[in-house]
């Protein structure tokens, strides 16, 4: 009996001893291999391009579904993103034709399935035939109102054609995409050179296109071979909140002078 009752304790402690388990995951999932690899040559492809990462990503990103997770430029035909495990297998509309250098950009909305995002965006390039000329046209975009850097701006860049050129309506004009990052900077890499019409603007019902009153501004800039090219913006941001007053000053028996923010 009371070898039993002895024994009783050690058993219950033994029970309860579940086993830890280890460190908690703190760290955003991470690009390890892509395909097409960077900076591969390949044939034009009308297939998919993968983007495999470190450990499995959640099918939602950090703000909301995975559609806008990956931007490619140029852009040719809608962007389709589909979730699959650790990876990402993304398509566009019409494939990849040849000729073409493409960048393409993880945005760092993607995260594991502990909510970890990314730490910032992955960025690749892969040339279907065109060469590889290391040309640059980036900038920055602020509010125009508080000079403060604007995340999450959508720049396009358009080949503008020879002056008095024929433009086909069938014709699929490619389109160079850049999305700001949280200091406001864009930057377009590795685009032939030429002369681009720029739009930036921030889209706000996320169709990829400047609508309505959403704030934009425009520019031009040309770039030469192997050149970097500067080009900011400043967006005015539509104001949301009440005027309000300020102060309210005595000018004489039936005038007052009202001052607002």
């Amino acid at each position: 009996m009371w070898g039993i009752i002895a024994l009783f304790p050690i058993c219950s402690c033994a029970n309860q001893g579940a086993p830890t388990g280890g460190p908690r995951d703190l760290t955003g999932p991470q690009v390890v291999e892509t395909f097409p690899d960077t900076f591969a040559v390949v044939e034009a492809f009308d297939g998919e391009i993968r983007i495999l990462f470190d450990e499995r990503i959640s099918e939602r990103g950090t703000q909301g579904t995975l559609d806008g997770a990956v931007t490619i430029s140029p852009e040719s035909g809608e962007v389709r993103v589909r979730h699959s495990g650790r990876a990402l297998r993304v398509t566009m509309a019409g494939g990849f034709p040849s000729n073409e250098v493409y960048r393409v950009t993880v945005q760092p909305v993607v995260q594991d399935l502990f909510r970890n995002p990314m730490v910032g965006a992955f960025e690749f390039i892969f040339s279907t035939g065109a060469e590889m000329t290391p040309t640059v046209l980036a900038g920055s975009i602020i509010d125009l109102l508080t000079e403060q850097p604007i995340e999450g701006a959508r720049v396009t860049a358009r080949v503008e054609g020879p002056p008095g050129g024929d433009e086909s309506d069938d014709q699929v004009i490619p389109i160079h995409i850049a999305i700001t990052d949280s200091s406001g900077v864009y930057a377009f890499r590795y685009v032939p050179a030429g002369g681009y019409a720029v739009t930036a603007f921030l889209d706000e019902n996320r169709n990829g296109e400047p609508d309505g009153l959403e704030p934009i501004a425009t520019g031009r800039e040309e770039l030469s071979p192997a050149d970097t090219v500067f080009l900011n913006f400043s967006l005015l941001v539509p104001d949301t909140t009440p005027a309000m007053v300020q102060t309210v000053q005595v000018i004489d028996s039936v005038t007052l002078s009202v001052a607002f923010d």
